[in-house]
């Protein structure tokens, strides 16, 4: 099987698909740069390339697996669906990293619009059976920081309920195909 990861090139805010090959036994370095919060964390450094959070660049990164190849996607928000992506902490985390990382920035400070903009395009997808949307009706007060186990452990749950839409759309799928 496939699968991807991307981050996003800290220099040019281009998007990188890194994938099994990119990846070793007990070396998470594109995990790390994939999920490398801008300000809050230096861009992470592989191969003397550094790399920001994937989701400055490809915040919904649904579109590579058509690209690739697939007939339907499942998509994992972290966010209810109709809760659109404001982008007040976005534009601050930009006007912090802009002087040295100016693209990244840029990046970051159109991330809600796309993002917003994907899941119009997923739910569109969707209606035609060619994507999933899985997304919390609550997030129980989680956020990307947030260190309450309590309300991990929630959150965790709920989406653990959650992910069992996506044997039922699997079957669907095989079912529509025969």
């Amino acid at each position: 099987m496939e699968w991807y990861i991307v981050a996003t090139n800290a220099v040019s805010g281009e998007a990188v698909y890194f994938d099994k090959k990119d990846a070793a036994l007990d070396n998470y370095d594109i995990v790390k740069a994939s999920s490398c919060i801008p300000f809050i964390c230096k861009p992470y450094e592989i191969n003397h390339t550094l790399y920001f959070d994937g989701g400055l660049s490809d915040p919904i990164p649904y579109k590579k697996a058509f690209e690739k190849g697939c007939d339907a996607v499942v998509v994992i928000l972290t966010r209810p669906v109709d809760v659109p992506r404001v982008a007040k902490k976005d534009e601050l985390l930009a006007s912090l990293i802009k002087k040295d990382y100016p693209l990244a920035s840029e990046g970051l400070r159109q991330r809600a619009e796309r993002y917003n903009q994907c899941v119009d395009e997923l739910k569109e997808l969707e209606k035609q059976k060619k994507a999933l949307i899985i997304a919390p009706d609550d997030t129980c007060g989680v956020d990307t920081l947030k260190k309450d186990r309590q309300a991990l452990h929630d959150f965790y749950e709920k989406g653990y309920a959650d992910g069992q839409k996506i044997e039922q759309y699997i079957s669907m799928l095989k079912k529509d195909s025969q």
